[in-house]
């Protein structure tokens, strides 16, 4: 069973189709992150509606994108929760951007103001400027390096350097730039007790020192390395049941989604669990994004229901 089999079972899920929208009832999960409102509700195929949402990040004009993995699309959210936009194979119009989406699965912003969007169902990375223009593309399926097996999430650090979980090669790439491979992270790594990501990689963020946070599911961790790519330390053992996205938010602690538990946890910087929430629903959380404001977005998925949230900071 691969990732997306084992955190959200998408093969059951994909393709159900939806009747409509409906609300979803939910409760402030605590005083610090009050719930500001949720959109979406059952699955379906429509400009409002989701279908498996994944992957989230957030634009400099704090404009969300979301990865609509069972509908082949990004959407584009303004930051009051209005769809604005997709991107997808459908005929271009005042409200689709036409380009070939394949089972999209992580999203970021570069540090030039462009999506990269890990296109799962085609083992490469896009990168798509914000009107819509296709910039880049690499990747292919396979083990080569620059290759991919299951590519999921995605993350770049101020240097500007991609990096990519790929998930069933067991390993983090980076690239130095769109098409120019980097190495491994970690690669020189030979120790047990760390560098075990190989177990299946799964979200990736940076601190503002560019040390970087993998989401090591096989161990259920976050594996900590330096900004040299070298391990230090792993985080949330035993606190986990399936880690997935994760981000940093605007006080420096680094949030995680725990998809088993339906849980976001928060780390402070020395890797002390501080908070976790939940919703009042059976829908698991998949990825996390901040805005400018704190603001906290969240995807959720079960066998009927996919939206998104957005807590107060």
């Amino acid at each position: 069973m691969n990732l997306r089999e084992k955190t959200i079972l998408l093969l059951a899920v994909v393709g159900l189709a939806g009747m409509g929208c409906k609300n979803n009832t939910a409760t402030a999960p605590n005083a610090d992150h009050p719930l500001a409102f949720t959109i979406g509700g059952d699955i379906g195929s429509g400009f409002n509606d989701l279908n498996a949402p994944l992957g989230l990040c957030v634009d400099g004009s704090d404009n969300l994108y979301v990865a609509d993995y069972g509908n082949n699309r990004i959407k584009q959210y303004n930051s009051a929760g209005t769809c604005l936009k997709t991107w997808s194979q459908a005929a271009a119009s005042a409200t689709n951007v036409s380009v070939t989406i394949n089972h999209p699965y992580g999203l970021a912003m570069d540090n030039g103001g462009n999506i990269l969007e890990v296109d799962n169902g085609g083992a490469q990375i896009q990168q798509l400027s914000t009107a819509g223009a296709l910039l880049n593309k690499w990747g292919s399926a396979g083990t080569a390096a620059g290759s991919f097996n299951d590519p999921l999430w995605i993350a770049v650090n101020s240097g500007g350097s991609i990096y990519v979980s790929d998930g069933d090669n067991f390993r983090v790439q980076y690239f130095t730039a769109p098409n120019a491979f980097g190495g491994f992270l970690g690669s020189s790594c030979t120790c047990n007790a760390l560098g075990e990501y190989y177990q299946t990689p799964t979200g990736i963020a940076f601190d503002s020192s560019n040390n970087a946070y993998v989401g090591d599911l096989g161990n259920d961790r976050i594996e900590v390395f330096d900004n040299t790519g070298a391990p230090v330390t792993t985080w949330g053992a035993g606190k986990f049941i399936t880690v997935n996205g994760m981000a940093f938010d605007r006080s420096g602690n680094l949030l995680a989604v725990d998809t088993g538990a339906r849980k976001i946890l928060k780390f402070n910087s020395t890797g002390s669990l501080v908070d976790s929430w939940t919703l009042d629903s059976l829908a698991e959380p998949i990825d996390v994004a901040v805005d400018s404001t704190g603001a906290i977005w969240v995807s959720y998925q079960d066998a009927t229901q996919a939206f998104l949230a957005k807590f107060a900071h």
